[in-house]
């Protein structure tokens, strides 16, 4: 009985560290923003440098992923709120494969936002700036200061709620 007891303690005690440990992605707060490219929708390519000087909050997304929606979602309310600011900017950067390019499209025309910039480089995972940022999972949310300084980094829309002020 007491060693079946310390097995499943020992057990909840593993499982907890795995829950309760260290967010995905948050070794990247307090560093410098990695030298990260992005692929627009219309081929361009777009340095994270060209928004120096200004918040930016960048969502790594899927088209089929429903977590993805709701944050892209609350990401357009928010850049709504803050229209005013031209010191904050938002790319969503969609990590679905070429193949995908419609669904992808059909999702932004939903989001129906002209404050958001999108980006899609049809390379699914690995795509360059999701690369560099290590990302993890989907949605993948990182939040940059004006001096180019990563201050949060999370799976949900709190993220940049909590770090855009």
């Amino acid at each position: 009985m007491r060693s079946s007891l310390r097995v499943l303690l020992g057990m909840c005690l593993l499982l907890s560290s795995c829950v309760f440990g260290p967010a995905p992605g948050s070794q990247w707060v307090g560093m410098v923003t990695p030298p990260a490219r992005f692929t627009m929708l219309d081929g361009t390519r777009v340095s994270i440098d060209a928004f120096s000087g200004k918040t930016t909050v960048v969502v790594f997304w899927k088209s089929d992923c429903s977590k993805s929606r709701r944050v892209l979602e609350s990401m357009r309310d928010f850049a709504v709120k803050y229209e005013q600011r031209p010191a904050v900017e938002f790319i969503a950067a969609n990590i679905d494969k070429a193949d995908k390019r419609q669904a992808v499209e059909a999702r932004i025309r939903q989001l129906d936002s002209k404050k958001i910039l999108f980006a899609f480089s049809g390379n699914d995972v690995l795509d360059e700036a999701y690369r560099l940022f290590e990302g993890i999972e989907v949605p993948y949310v990182i939040v940059i200061d004006a001096h180019g300084n990563i201050i949060a980094v999370g799976g949900s829309a709190g993220v940049f709620e909590g770090a855009v002020y």
